[in-house]
């Protein structure tokens, strides 16, 4: 008899365990697929150049971009131009095993339109490399 109070907080102790696992199992999201990372990666990454943050923006860039450019150099091509960049939105993303197509929807305004807002898409790819997407920018 001694032992049955145990015999029970023992028996509560592992139903509460299981319990707690059970519940943490099912409130883990599943991973992401790689339309969903991609698209947020993209997102993520245009706030930064809307926002003029060149460093951030630099860091989507594939490694091996990375290692042929600076971000000075990334400046110059793709950060400082005649067109203001005033909202960016990602509309479609296609993915097949390492490469991802984005489509964007741009606005920006340039000093020769004098301040009308103009839009356009934007094709980027995206290509997975050790275990991360970067975007693949042209040289």
């Amino acid at each position: 008899m001694k032992h049955l109070p145990g015999r029970i907080s023992g028996r509560w102790l592992g139903i509460v365990a299981l319990a707690t696992l059970l519940q943490a199992c099912a409130t883990l999201a599943p991973p992401a697929n790689p339309e969903d990372i991609v698209r947020e990666r993209a997102k993520s990454r245009w706030d930064a150049r809307l926002a003029g943050d060149l460093e951030t923006a630099y860091s989507y860039a594939s490694p091996a971009y990375r290692s042929a450019f600076d971000v000075n150099a990334f400046g110059e091509m793709y950060g400082r131009g005649l067109a203001h960049w005033t909202s960016a939105e990602v509309r479609s993303v296609t993915c097949r095993e390492t490469v991802c197509d984005v489509v964007m929807f741009i606005t920006y305004t340039t000093p020769v339109q004098k301040g009308r807002v103009l839009s356009s898409t934007l094709n980027e790819r995206w290509v997975l490399e050790d275990d991360q997407w970067w975007i693949y920018l042209k040289v």
